[in-house]
């Protein structure tokens, strides 16, 4: 990895830390771990979207961007998420979030549940519905626990639906 100022970047116990300019980036922020690749973009000054942050106060998990300022400390950057380099976009452009129980839009309030029909559903599913796909999904259960295949989608109001694949 180079840092922006075009020196190594140095992996050390608990930070990277860059030879030249002597940026430094903790390999874990509010509760999460940097995967190198998010690494190597704070480093060239770019704002990343993170998720999986934990709040020091309530202890729920939040997302957000990340960015390394001026006087090289990270900081939260709600400013410029748009442009961030590994941020999913929901089809309309709206960022996608999570919550505790949900992935959704910031800016159309589409959405997915984590959990439906006693199915994880996870975030790469849920990024691709939100994008505008239909995934078909195996092992749902009905309520009376019986497995079935459906394809997931989100209507024209925001909202998850399936539908079952035609059968011939």
């Amino acid at each position: 990895m180079e840092c922006k100022c075009g020196s190594e970047i140095i992996e050390k116990e608990n930070f990277y830390e860059c030879s030249g300019c002597k940026k430094k980036v903790w390999k874990e922020f509010f509760g999460r771990k940097f995967k190198e690749s998010e690494i190597d973009y704070l480093f060239q000054g770019l704002t990343i979207y993170v998720d999986g942050l934990v709040s020091r106060k309530s202890g729920k998990k939040f997302s957000s961007g990340v960015k390394l300022n001026e006087k090289l400390e990270l900081i939260f950057d709600e400013d410029k998420i748009k442009e961030a380099i590994n941020v999913d976009k929901c089809k309309c452009g709206g960022i996608i979030r999570e919550s505790q129980k949900t992935y959704f839009c910031s800016s159309c309030k589409a959405f997915v549940y984590k959990k439906m029909y006693s199915k994880t559903i996870t975030r790469d599913i849920a990024v691709y519905v939100l994008q505008g796909d239909k995934v078909p999904i195996k092992d749902f259960k009905s309520k009376a626990g019986k497995t079935f295949e459906a394809i997931l989608f989100i209507d024209e109001e925001g909202k998850p639906k399936i539908e079952f694949p035609v059968r011939g």
